[in-house]
């Protein structure tokens, strides 16, 4: 190791790790969504040096990493079985990774950089050999962890990709998602740096994850633009990283964005979501949106065809943080990547709407709270969204909020529909602290929406 290496502090914002590419994330995703206390912050990984450097040492180290993988030659990793680890207070279920070279690029790493060693030998922790596993979810007792194994396990299907380099990454601080900085390939190969360096987008797919299996992450002579495609998908597609969220719901409303959410984003500007329909169909009579069907309905007398065919709502550019703090708040429902139309265009942008899932929702037909549809109804005018569809929100009448009653917590099936604990939020003291730093940020207006870009380098 280099001298200014040698004694360098580690930190637990940084890590070395092996990212599967993004074709097996939806899988994964899909699984870690409502279970992983860190799906709004790390990507589905495979830690092999964690803690790690400080981000500014990541240049050094990255041809550290180079000259100590340059023997190792791409290999095969297979996620065919799941298995757990009992903790103190709670239990984690991995999927784990059949790959023999693994170990071998964990323990030249480990020699590479001794003091960051703690997967494979931490005596305090009772570690005395590196398990490499890819972390699925959290449950509190060893039974609740079992029950998920073997329910996950009669519907699990094997995954397999080729590896074909490391990633190293980092965050600012415990609540805000991880960054791909470099990509080291193996054999020797110059790394990669990603300038700027691309953030981890939590999502469950839906719209460009489907990348061809054959192309894993290999790297090396790969194309600069692919690969950052292939490491971040969404979290490529613009130049500062920013995400598109589309919020057809509450979040239409600055008044609860900007003010109880605290968040503001880079940007907004009206958009229409082509194929979807509007519902209360999520927990307690929320907002949802649900792909259209041949016969559904109208949404209501008086909107024309084109509106009835589309949702309405708003498009607000988000740095990757206020993105990561949006989706913690929205934990009860999926990200999903969608198509979205600006107001007046005809190019779609990729953006994130947060999805009930089918098995989640409740019966069709109940009225919202009037509390939430006056939220509804404030964003679209504010936005000047489509006349119809904005007179079709007028139209709506709410209930008093006291007066849900059972059928707004149950599935439409009749089963119960307790709520989601809320395993991503943090500590009440973290929360606190984050908001009194957003309200100080100065807020976005609502802006022009640029053309598709491309990143001229890696």
């Amino acid at each position: 190791m280099a001298s200014s290496l040698a004694t360098a502090g580690k930190v637990h914002k940084t890590a070395v790790a092996l990212v599967p590419p993004r074709h097996l994330w939806p899988h994964l995703q899909a699984i870690r969504v409502f279970n992983d206390k860190s799906f709004t912050r790390w990507p589905p990984h495979i830690n092999l040096l964690y803690p790690f450097l400080e981000p500014a040492t990541f240049a050094e180290a990255a041809v550290v990493c180079q000259q100590a993988l340059q023997s190792v030659d791409s290999f095969a990793v297979n996620l065919s079985e799941l298995s757990v680890f009992e903790h103190g207070r709670s239990c984690t279920l991995w999927a784990k990774p059949e790959a023999p070279a693994l170990l071998g690029v964990q323990a030249a790493l480990s020699q590479a950089f001794p003091q960051c060693s703690d997967l494979s030998s931490d005596p305090s922790r009772g570690i005395q050999g590196f398990t490499p596993h890819l972390s699925l979810g959290q449950w509190r007792t060893r039974a609740e962890v079992e029950a998920a194994e073997r329910q996950l396990a009669a519907k699990w299907q094997p995954l397999s990709f080729e590896a074909g380099g490391v990633v190293l990454l980092s965050r600012q601080g415990f609540a805000d998602p991880f960054s791909f900085h470099y990509f080291v390939p193996f054999g020797g190969r110059p790394p990669v740096a990603f300038r700027p360096p691309l953030p981890y987008i939590a999502t469950v797919g839906g719209g460009g994850d489907q990348v061809a299996a054959s192309t894993g992450t290999s790297g090396g002579s790969q194309p600069a633009s692919d690969l950052r495609q292939r490491l971040a998908g969404i979290g490529a597609a613009t130049p500062d990283g920013s995400v598109w969220n589309f919020a057809f719901g509450a979040n239409m409303s600055p008044r609860k964005l900007n003010g109880a959410r605290g968040l503001h984003p880079l940007e907004s500007l009206p958009a229409r979501l082509p194929g979807w329909r509007l519902t209360f169909t999520h927990r307690g009579g929320m907002g949802n949106i649900v792909r259209q069907v041949a016969g559904d309905s109208p949404m209501a007398a008086g909107v024309g065809k084109e509106e009835r065919a589309c949702v309405h709502g708003v498009l607000h550019r988000l740095s990757p943080s206020d993105y990561g703090r949006l989706a913690d708040m929205e934990h009860e429902y999926r990200p999903l990547e969608v198509q979205v139309l600006p107001h007046g265009g005809t190019t779609p942008v990729t953006a994130v709407a947060f999805v009930t899932p089918e098995e989640k929702r409740i019966a069709e037909g109940l009225p919202p709270s009037q509390r939430y549809l006056t939220l509804l109804q404030e964003g679209a005018r504010h936005w000047q969204l489509d006349a119809g569809y904005t007179a079709w929100l007028e139209g709506l009448t709410g209930i008093d909020g006291s007066q849900r009653g059972t059928r707004y917590y149950q599935t439409a099936a009749g089963e119960p529909l307790p709520a989601l604990p809320k395993i991503r939020t943090g500590s009440q003291q973290q929360q606190q602290q984050r908001q009194q730093q957003r309200r100080r940020r100065p807020q976005g207006g609502r802006g022009k929406l640029e053309g598709p870009s491309h990143a001229q380098q890696a």
